[in-house]
């Protein structure tokens, strides 16, 4: 009976150090960066199956493409800038005039870059070009691409401060008020289907501004300023951290492009599908990383150990939910028709084994954000690039879409390998190994 009573102790022991571990700040606001992406992708479902119901196709495609426009603005605009406050905020000291400044940056950067794209429109986008020979419309679309990027910007002043709640519920109102609008703006056509997105955002920035930020930064103060001292402290990291994600996108953006050119569109819909389910299987890792990012600017002191929790917990996940997909492939791809479950089932299955790769690439990319060692992310996000289209553009013609995955997953070995030897040559392993041992030994102690 006293065995059994020592095993139930023991257990609840173990139960208790796991519980306290995933309520570190770390985990949770990793949690909640993972729920703003599960709620934009289930009612981004929602909304446009419900605007299929509601609106005609032309309406659907026009208002889409005006939408895509509007977020290529904020994109353009953000230039990595989220990344800057997310490292220097903490530690700044004059947070308020840091960003002040850089929101009427962003915001600026916004007006100039909807200019440009409205001023290219003819070349870019000639069924859009309607956009810019209207003042009304021009006004709109410049407002709409200035609200994007301003409530990005808010929403990534939460993740810097620690508060990813708070982005989570902004990104809650942006999302569910669309629904909202979606319905009650059913007979302006086009105009309907936009509005519902850009008033949305434009909620979304009302609450975040007047309800949240105060919550969140109670010292901020707003007012007008360019503070030069800070943003050139900003621009150069953020800048560098944009092009390495540039070149991170670039291999899922080119390579089904790639695959319709080379073997037509139907395997490019197969491509498609089997990338949108492989994204779904870092999502935790990734927001750990992040997450990690965070923790360690607002910690220093204590870098080493954060980016061990989360190497430790996110690499373990990632292979769990790896092998689990990579067993069912065939069925789960089922479900989207017998084509993609017979023709994407090996790209999956190598997209699944990449999965833990990429996750521990991107928390290596997240310590290397902290270190600010910017040319050496750069590098590696090039190598990735590069290895990853190499690999995939020689092998298509032999393998089909198969050599999409191959390239993943040999593109994100050899930069893993580096971040090894990195890792390995520095202190880090260190860190890494006391930590394991110090939370290993916490039941005895």
């Amino acid at each position: 009976m006293s065995e059994l009573s020592n095993l139930k102790s023991q257990l609840n022991l173990y139960w208790s150090i796991a519980i306290n571990f995933f309520k570190q700040s770390l985990f949770t606001n990793a949690s909640y960066l993972v729920g703003i992406e599960a709620l934009k992708s289930l009612i981004g479902f929602i909304f446009w199956g419900l605007a299929t119901q509601l609106y005609a196709p032309t309406e659907i495609g026009l208002a889409s493409s005006l939408i895509a426009a509007v977020t290529l603005v904020s994109l353009i605009a953000g230039l990595g800038t989220g990344n800057g406050l997310i490292r220097f905020l903490p530690e700044s000291r004059h947070p308020n005039r840091m960003l002040n400044s850089l929101f009427i940056f962003n915001n600026a950067a916004a007006f100039i870059v909807g200019g440009l794209i409205l001023l290219g429109l003819t070349y870019l986008s000639p069924s859009l070009a309607f956009l810019g020979q209207d003042l009304l419309l021009v006004v709109g679309f410049l407002a709409f691409g200035i609200i994007t990027t301003f409530a990005g910007s808010l929403r990534l002043t939460y993740v810097a401060m620690r508060q990813a709640s708070y982005a989570f519920w902004q990104s809650a109102w942006v999302n569910c008020s669309r629904l909202m609008f979606l319905i009650l703006f059913t007979g302006f056509g086009v105009w309907g289907l936009v509005g519902s997105v850009g008033l949305a955002f434009f909620v979304s920035i009302l609450i975040g501004f007047f309800v949240y930020l105060p919550r969140a930064m109670p010292s901020y103060q707003p007012y007008f300023t360019l503070a030069k001292t800070d943003l050139l402290r900003i621009l150069p990291f953020s800048l560098g951290t944009y092009l390495a994600f540039l070149l991170i996108q670039a291999p899922t953006r080119m390579l089904p492009i790639i695959v319709l050119d080379s073997i037509g569109a139907d395997s490019a819909a197969h491509v498609q599908i089997a990338w949108l389910v492989g994204g779904m299987l870092v999502m935790p890792g990734l927001a750990l990383g992040t997450s990690a990012f965070v923790e360690a600017s607002n910690s220093p002191k204590i870098s080493i150990d954060i980016f061990s929790k989360a190497w430790l917990s996110g690499f373990p996940i990632t292979i769990l939910i790896a092998l689990f997909m990579f067993v069912v492939a065939p069925w789960f791809l089922f479900l989207f028709g017998a084509s993609y479950s017979s023709e994407g089932t090996p790209l999956l299955k190598w997209l699944s084994a990449a999965a833990p790769l990429v996750v521990m690439v991107s928390i290596y990319f997240s310590l290397l954000r902290f270190q600010k060692r910017i040319r050496r992310l750069i590098a590696l996000s090039l190598v990735v690039a590069v290895a990853t289209l190499v690999f995939a553009v020689g092998l298509i013609p032999f393998i089909g879409i198969k050599a999409v995955g191959l390239g993943w997953f040999f593109g994100y070995l050899l930069v893993a390998l580096v971040a090894i030897k990195d890792v390995l040559v520095g202190n880090s392993i260190n860190g890494i190994w006391l930590y394991i041992q110090k939370f290993l030994s916490r039941p005895s102690s």
